[in-house]
């Protein structure tokens, strides 16, 4: 997500409907009038340029032009305050009689005017001057319109489509038809990676952006993007020397350059109605953008970067989880300062992360044992799914203990922000993992047992009881719920998939399902989905599991076929369903493609991502082209790198994509694509944008 640095300012208004900015002042405009903040210092000729303005009006655009002018579009006129002495100088442009002005934009030197009735002008900015030099009579009334150097672009309302025209003659370079029939609400020409292309950007009333490159004339390469369900506004900005465009609706982004990609990243605002961009002394390269009711001054800054803020706790966190109702986020933490250690359970506000509460484990120091926080998860349970509880699983350590023997599960309410314990379990061993059945149980990962848990609660008293237990692990550090199943991560006996069953009386039970006979050591896991499973193991592999179906045999169908083996070559500790971008559907349907991202402990975060089988085999082959193309440092084989190894076994890599080798292909000259497109049945170019969409994602 992109982080905007804010300042809120203390105004609550109406609605804005256009903002602007300007060196010395902040323009707001209203429906029926214009209203203004000044520089309290201003004095003198300053404030000679406040007098020029109208401001019993509805100002429809505001702007800096070239020689110190400042121009103010009003419904009926156009009117330039010049840069003199004095600020005296007022032109004034009236528009035709009987029409009003419905769009305008400007770069430097010249303002372009929509009036009512399809009318297009152009006026021409001069020292002290405004003159129309050209006017151009549309086929049906303007929705948008926009201007560049060299040409501006107009859509209308009733054939929706987009229209190219040349300056200053306003005559028609090119015609573009919008497929569907939502009206177009914004456009931009402009090229966001310095000079290198030009695009045609036309945001739509829906909430869909199409891209159009313009190239030689002509508009071509059109691509569809899904960011909001509102109409978008397109507003451009300066950031790092790079132009980007900002889209404000309900829900914002940025559009952005990298690497001659277009990109999208959202703002941590919840909506924007406009956005105008401004430099001062006071706020350098600033942004203000206004919602219904908020005006918001703020910064953005590397763009195409994953921000990441600290927040010191002064101990080891543990583990985490979110409370959604509350807007709280609760962390296990352990002091290892401390003798003996210790263990609280802390809640944190989700927005600013100030430090709420924090509940103390118990603590032995004369007997040097200390109960720690090792769990943590937030959930509804069945007999009182309005209420969303914290439960936190714990371990009581003693010096003389090889492997805890006694833990705790811990029930909290939450009440003004601040945890109250409702209800305590003694278990027999560590909770090391907490999840949540379907059916509002509990699963809790007790040592070499995995449990499920009831819940009873009355106006006066709470009650956690033990309802099942399933035994023969070696010690169940993970475990994940989907629906009503139960997937066990076990520190040696790899995975196992279990259901929970209810019978008539119901009371409930875990039952296996099916479990992988291979011998891994699991430092993480995850379900995706009801028959595939992905995990991680000591030997820095991932691999994937996968429900056999149509077995031949009873045997067969209890056992979790492996169908993918990787060396990734880092120690990953957490597998988290989700994306590292804006997930924006468009015409390749690769931002729609289900992501899990993982975290290792040498600090990566990465992506895996699933494939429909087409796309799968078509950069396997490619993958297979690359690796006789390309050289590995220091001479080592991509296919020994990548080959899953263990202690017990050793396999080639099978069942996924190196993409870190096939991206490499965006970089190659014509000929090696060439190359490596052999044998996939498809052309370079589609191989190129294919490799292009999927880099997206990350």
């Amino acid at each position: 997500m992109l982080t905007l640095i804010l300042m809120l300012l203390p105004v609550r208004v109406s609605c804005f409907q256009y903002l602007c900015i300007t060196f010395l002042f902040f323009f707001f405009f209203f429906k029926q009038k214009t209203a203004y903040e000044m520089l309290r210092s201003l004095v003198g000729s300053e404030m000679c340029i406040r007098d020029r303005f109208v401001t019993g009006a509805q100002t429809i655009f505001c702007t800096t032009m070239e020689h110190d002018h400042l121009v103010q579009v009003t419904e009926d006129a156009v009117l330039l305050i010049g840069g003199g002495p004095a600020w005296s100088e007022r032109v004034r442009w009236a528009t035709p009689e009987g029409t009003k002005v419905q769009h305008a934009v400007a770069n430097q030197s010249t303002v372009l005017v929509a009036t009512s009735g399809g009318h297009l002008h152009l006026l021409q900015v001069g020292q002290g001057t405004l003159s129309q030099v050209a006017t151009r009579q549309m086929p049906h009334e303007i929705s948008a319109i926009c201007i560049s150097e060299g040409h501006c672009v107009v859509s209308t309302w009733v054939d929706i489509k987009v229209e190219v025209l040349s300056l200053p003659a306003l005559d028609t370079v090119v015609t573009e038809q919008i497929p569907g029939h939502v009206i177009v609400r914004s456009v931009q020409l402009c090229s966001l990676d310095k000079g290198e292309s030009v695009n045609l950007f036309a945001a739509l009333g829906d909430g869909h952006l199409y891209i159009y490159t313009f190239q030689d004339q002509t508009l071509s390469n059109r691509r569809k993007v899904a960011l909001a369900s509102k109409p978008i506004s397109l507003s451009r900005f300066e950031s790092n020397g790079a132009t980007n465009l900002f889209a404000a609706s309900d829900r914002p982004c940025v559009v952005y350059s990298s690497n001659n990609k277009i990109m999208y990243s959202n703002v941590d605002l919840h909506e924007a109605t406009c956005m105008g961009s401004f430099h001062s002394e006071a706020f350098p390269n600033s942004l203000v953008i206004s919602s219904e009711s908020d005006l918001t001054i703020g910064t953005i800054d590397q763009i195409n970067k994953l921000h990441i803020r600290s927040f010191p706790l002064g101990e080891q966190p543990r583990r985490l989880c979110y409370h959604d109702s509350a807007g709280l986020v609760g962390v296990c933490t352990l002091q290892t300062a401390a003798v003996p250690e210790t263990s609280s359970f802390k809640l944190f506000d989700d927005l600013n992360f100030e430090q709420l509460a924090s509940f103390d484990m118990h603590s032995d120091h004369a007997a040097g044992s200390y109960e720690a926080a090792i769990s943590c998860i937030a959930m509804r349970f069945d007999s009182e799914p309005e209420t969303e509880y914290f439960v936190v699983g714990t371990a009581l350590h003693h010096p003389d203990e090889v492997e805890p023997k006694e833990g705790r599960i811990l029930v909290f309410s939450v009440h003004n922000k601040t945890p109250v314990l409702v209800a305590e379990l003694q278990v027999q061993g560590a909770v090391h993992d907490l999840c949540a059945l379907g059916c509002g149980r509990l699963v809790a990962g007790i040592n070499s047992r995995v449990c499920t848990f009831s819940w009873g609660a009355t106006a006066i008293s709470h009650k956690l009881q033990q309802e099942s237990s399933h035994s023969g692990h070696i010690l169940a550090l993970y475990v994940k719920a989907r629906g009503e199943l139960v997937l066990v991560g076990d520190l040696m006996k790899s995975m196992t998939l279990l259901s929970y069953k209810q019978d008539e009386n119901g009371e409930g039970k875990l039952v296996t399902v099916a479990t992988d006979c291979n011998a891994n050591w699991m430092t993480a896991m995850e379900m995706w989905g009801d028959s595939a499973f992905l995990g991680a193991e000591g030997e820095w592999n991932l691999f994937a599991l996968a429900k056999k179906e149509g077995a031949a045999t009873p045997e067969e169908s209890q056992r979790l076929e492996t169908v993918a083996e990787f060396h990734l070559g880092q120690f990953v500790n957490k597998f988290r369903e989700g994306s590292l971008v804006l997930k924006v559907p468009d015409s390749t349907a690769a931002c729609t493609y289900p992501s899990m991202i993982f975290g290792t402990v040498q600090g990566s975060i990465g992506l895996v991502v699933q494939l429909p089988e087409s796309v799968f085999c078509t950069l396997s082959k490619v993958q297979s082209n690359l690796t006789r193309m390309i050289k590995g440092v220091g001479g080592l084989k991509h296919s020994q790198w990548r080959a899953f190894t263990s202690e017990t076994r050793t396999h080639d890599a099978r069942g996924f994509i190196d993409g870190d080798l096939v991206e490499q292909m965006l970089d190659l000259p014509a000929e090696m694509v060439q190359e490596a497109a052999n044998g996939t049945n498809s052309t370079p170019e589609e191989l190129l944008f294919l490799v292009d969409e999927l880099s997206r994602l990350h």
